[in-house]
């Protein structure tokens, strides 16, 4: 946090693995930041393995929104194509 103070980002992103406990540590993280840091802040979800649930996916989607923290984008496992959300980043 020190040196976001230094640096003064336009944003913040936070890489989240897409796995159960997602939502958690978003929300503590994001509540962490906003302490900290009053800029634009979200978060990407990067599934980094391949046993990666369906329902937690869609859990975590649901979480990490009705938390009101925005989605940045998600990358997906050995999956060179990424998703960027359009809202977060106009």
């Amino acid at each position: 946090s020190d040196f976001i103070q230094i640096i003064k980002p336009d944003a913040v992103i936070v890489v989240i693995e897409d796995r159960l406990g997602a939502i958690n540590q978003a929300r503590l993280t994001v509540s962490y930041l906003k302490r900290k840091y009053h800029g634009r802040m979200g978060v990407w979800l990067n599934t980094t393995r391949p046993t990666q649930s369906s329902a937690t996916a869609q859990a975590n989607r649901l979480g990490i929104k009705q938390s009101k923290i925005p989605l940045a984008g998600e990358s997906s496992y050995q999956n060179k194509k990424v998703v960027f959300n359009p809202e977060f980043w106009a």
